[in-house]
């Protein structure tokens, strides 16, 4: 299993293992969006609900089956499927957080607790000593460099 970096700040980008990997359909991404912004397990008739809502139960389980084997094609994980960036079970689906991931919006929020608890001092006082201050830089700097537009840029608007 190779590093998988999630671009999310802007149009969409997903690499694994260093290569820009695109999905045959926007449901395949959409649903990997979903399982990582989201968090947590999901049962398999609540994303057939949101994801295939106007099929017939039987057609919306297989559709999401192949989905899932597309998504795992796509990133490589057929051969070793213990090594996944998915946990699939009979019941549930979930974004495997022990994988070897990296996520535009995990390095905005830890640039804005980082702020937020350093400027936030009690007395106001902020923060003194340089390395925290540089510190404090390097993650702003890091967040800013992420930032390539709105969330999920053009994606709601296809």
């Amino acid at each position: 299993m190779g590093q998988l970096n999630l671009a999310f700040l802007g149009t969409p980008e997903v690499r694994h293992a260093g290569q820009v990997v695109t999905f045959r359909t926007r449901k395949a991404l959409a649903l990997l969006i979903y399982l990582v912004v989201q968090g947590g397990r999901h049962s398999r008739e609540k994303l057939i609900g949101l994801f295939w809502p106007e099929s017939e139960e039987e057609q919306s389980r297989a559709t999401l089956r192949s989905t899932l084997v597309y998504v795992r094609k796509t990133l490589g994980e057929m051969s070793n499927p213990t090594m996944s960036h998915l946990l699939i079970d009979h019941d549930a689906i979930s974004f495997n957080f022990a994988s070897d991931f990296d996520l535009d919006l995990n390095i905005l929020q830890a640039a804005w607790e980082l702020t937020r608890t350093s400027l936030g001092t009690p007395g106001g006082q902020g923060i003194q000593e340089k390395e925290g201050q540089d510190n404090v830089l390097i993650r702003l700097r890091q967040a800013l460099n992420v930032c390539r537009g709105d969330f999920l840029e053009g994606v709601l608007s296809q």
